[in-house]
Parts: structure tokens; C-alpha cells; sequence
């Protein structure tokens, strides 16, 4: 059967699945209050906004969207938690970047002139062997550059002279033997990025090609025939088909690490790098889609040197309940110079990264 590659996107901006709506991300041992994707919202019908974020509709309150967010921590007590290198990480950012600063309501915010001196800030500071990279994908309406167009023309230049390997959420089954698990799976493929502009596929194999030409190797992940049968089973669908994902990122960036530390990979090179949809990295997963995200497994196995960044364009952002729920939502809003790159961290391992807001 001929060779194909299936495409996720993540939920953010293109699963017709209520249960996708990006929820509030605890604070670190916060009690969640969510619902559990596998009950009573992932039955709730879908809704769409005009950014092209999916939310839901919650049963419990008849509201639209995803349930209010939790006020997160004040950043000081954020950082009082330190207590291994990427936590520490989190405070050498805000003493190194304190000139930078603006309280941003219960967040702080820092700016930049470029978003790649952003992110070499938040490398230096946090000195990490993974990062994890997590965007919101262009919808079809979307005319502006996009979240992995601007990452590699803007951030990979940064990070290639210090990684080793790339992993792109590219999901590619076996040459052949898979039969109509592979055709189920291409389905649900079909369906999960309907919404998205065209050009998103062809991005991330550029993205891809751009690693290698620096070096970096590219690498997508590949599926068993088992892994397919999964996703199709009648119990599957979409909600396997992001948990094959997360499984995948976690195993080949624990391989990729203990290769790393069998070979002694030159150490000026040291990180390893994944990019994807903005769930699959999450540090703190909502109760209930724990599985989604390998970013939990892979602090541990990174022995806490592992930094999530999620990359958003400002263009992309609504009002809409989906967009509030992220934990960096209203500190972005309280920003007064949102013309230049901010990060905006929330997490002792997790950090917004916010590309400039074009001119008004």
C-alpha cells in the first residue's frame, strides 16, 4: 500500500470534538475540577469561534465554552518552588530578565526585542535537554504567517547550533501490512485537519528540510500497525488517535536521550526538540486527558531539564472562553507593549512565548 503520512494537528483550532477545547492548566499541585474528557463533556455538542478555536458546551453550567480558569499563582510563589535545575531555571529567568519586566495582573511579563533573543533567554536561564514546543494551528480563514513558518524562520536559527534532533507531530504508518486499520486511521486523519489551512502540512515538512540543512535531524513519528488499529477501533477515533500521539513523542524522546547519554553526543549540542499541537506538551494536563501529554513522563526522564513553550500568534487570539482558559490569558491582555514579543511564564517548566502583535 502505497506510503502516506497522517497529519494531527492537536484540538486547538481544528477538531470537531467538544472535548478538545484547551482548558485551564492547574497551578503546580492544584486540585482540577474539570470534567474528564472521557464523560460528560465529550458528549457536549462543538461549537466554533471566529478564531477557529473549538470550545464546548458545559452540561454542568449551559454555558458556552470551556469552564472559568483558575486564577493562576503570583510568579514569586511560582518560582518558591524551585526545587531541581529547570525550576531554578524559572527564577535565574526572572532575576536575569528583571529589567524586562511588567506585573501583568497575577502573571509577569517580559519583553523582547525579537522573539528569538526571547527564547535564547529562556534556554540560558532554564538549560534544558528537551523543549517541547507547543502551537495553535493556522485555520483556513488565517492569512498571516504562521505559527511553524515564523518558528523556522525565527527560532530555529537559535536553537539549531545547540540541538541534536527534531520530532514533528508527522505520524507515519508502516510501508505496508496495516490493510483497513491504515485506511481508518487516514480517515480519522481526514477529519482531524479539515479545518486547517492547506499549507500546514507542506509547513512542517519545511520546517523538516530546514533542521537538516542545520544540521539538526529531523524525525517524524512512526506508527505500528497496532497503533492504527487502535485509533480505529469503534472505541478509538480521535481520542486514541492523541494518545498514540503523546505515546509516541514519549518514547522517541527517551530514546533520543538515552542514545544521547550512550554516545556522548557532542555536548554543544545537547537538546532535543519536539513540535507539535499545544496540548501534547503540556507539564500540568487537565484532569482526565493526563494521556495526551508526554511532557509529565519526559520531566522526569529529562531529570527536571525539560521547558515547555507554547508559540502563539497574537492574531490568532479571541475572546472566546477557549482562549481565556490558558493560564497566560489574562497577564497577555493586561500587557502594555504587546508590539514586541513577550514570555510569559507560568510554570516553574512551562512558558508562553508571544510572537509581536501587528500594528493596529
Amino acid at each position: 500500500m502505497k506510503r502516506f503520512l497522517l497529519r494531527t494537528w492537536g484540538c486547538l483550532a481544528l477538531l470537531g470534538a467538544s472535548h478538545c477545547a484547551p482548558a485551564a492548566r492547574p497551578a503546580p499541585g492544584a486540585p482540577s475540577s474539570s470534567p474528564s474528557a472521557h464523560t460528560s463533556d465529550a458528549a457536549a455538542p462543538q461549537a466554533q469561534n471566529e478564531g477557529g478555536v473549538h470550545v464546548s458546551s458545559d452540561k454542568t453550567t449551559g454555558a458556552t465554552g470551556a469552564p472559568p480558569p483558575k486564577s493562576p499563582p503570583p510568579a514569586a510563589e511560582l518560582h518558591g518552588a524551585a526545587t531541581d535545575k529547570s525550576s531554578e531555571g524559572a527564577l535565574t529567568f526572572a532575576q536575569r530578565n528583571h529589567s524586562r519586566a511588567q506585573e501583568c495582573g497575577k502573571l509577569t511579563c517580559y519583553s523582547f526585542s525579537t522573539a528569538a533573543e526571547a527564547l535564547q533567554a529562556l534556554l540560558e536561564a532554564h538549560q534544558p535537554v528537551v523543549v517541547a514546543f507547543g502551537e495553535a494551528h493556522a485555520p483556513q480563514h488565517f492569512a498571516g504567517a504562521s505559527t511553524v513558518s515564523r518558528f523556522t524562520q525565527q527560532l530555529l536559527p537559535v536553537l539549531a547550533p545547540q540541538s541534536n534532533r527534531l520530532l514533528v507531530e508527522l505520524l507515519a504508518p508502516p510501508k505496508s501490512g496495516c490493510g483497513q486499520a491504515q485506511v481508518a486511521a487516514q480517515k480519522e486523519s481526514d477529519q482531524i485537519t479539515s479545518g486547517q489551512k492547506q499549507e500546514n502540512k507542506n509547513e512542517y515538512l519545511l520546517l523538516g528540510n530546514q533542521a537538516r540543512q542545520r544540521k539538526v535531524v529531523p524525525d517524524i513519528l512512526r506508527a505500528s500497525c497496532e497503533d492504527l488499529a487502535h485509533i480505529a477501533a469503534p472505541e478509538g477515533g480521535v481520542l486514541a488517535y492523541m494518545e498514540t500521539i503523546a505515546r509516541l513523542f514519549e518514547r522517541d524522546v527517551t530514546e533520543a536521550l538515552r542514545r544521547s547519554r550512550a554516545t556522548q553526543n557532542d555536548p554543544t549540542r545537547p537538546l532535543v526538540l519536539t513540535y507539535g499541537g499545544a496540548l501534547h506538551n503540556d507539564v500540568l494536563p487537565r484532569a482526565g486527558r493526563e494521556t495526551w501529554s508526554f511532557a509529565p513522563t519526559l520531566v522526569q526522564t529529562a531529570e527536571g531539564r525539560f521547558l515547555e513553550v507554547d508559540l502563539i500568534v497574537p492574531e490568532l487570539i479571541t475572546a472566546s472562553d477557549a482562549w481565556r482558559s490558558f493560564a497566560w490569558y489574562d497577564a497577555y491582555q493586561a500587557s502594555s507593549n504587546k508590539a514586541v514579543p513577550q514570555v510569559i511564564p507560568w510554570g516553574e517548566h512551562s512558558a508562553a512565548l508571544i510572537f509581536s502583535a501587528a500594528a493596529p
